[in-house]
């Protein structure tokens, strides 16, 4: 019966910093894609305008409010979520490789 080879396990100063590595791009990335939702509540919510929270929101993201859509909020929306995703992603992909 062969001898079973046990592979070398990684230092537990190395596992640290991938945690810390992912876990610092996953906050980014989320705190990136957040960011226009988060400016629209805490104004909304300073200035006593709770009921217009929901259509904020959805103008920061989307664009789309009362006087139509406006396609550069469109793009700004789509880029923040598209900069979070892809903060998420490279924060993986650069802990994998620690």
């Amino acid at each position: 019966m062969a001898r079973r080879k046990h592979g070398h396990g990684m230092s537990s100063d190395r596992k640290l910093l991938k945690k810390v590595v992912n876990y610092l791009f996953k906050g980014l990335g989320i705190a990136a894609a957040a960011g226009p939702g988060a400016q629209v509540i805490y104004a909304d919510l300073t200035s006593g305008n709770a009921q217009n929270i929901g259509a904020d929101a959805l103008y920061a993201y989307t664009g789309i409010g009362s006087s139509g859509i406006d396609f550069k909020q469109t793009v700004q929306g789509i880029g923040a979520v598209g900069g979070g995703v892809l903060l998420f992603w490279l924060g993986s992909q650069l802990a994998r490789r620690i």
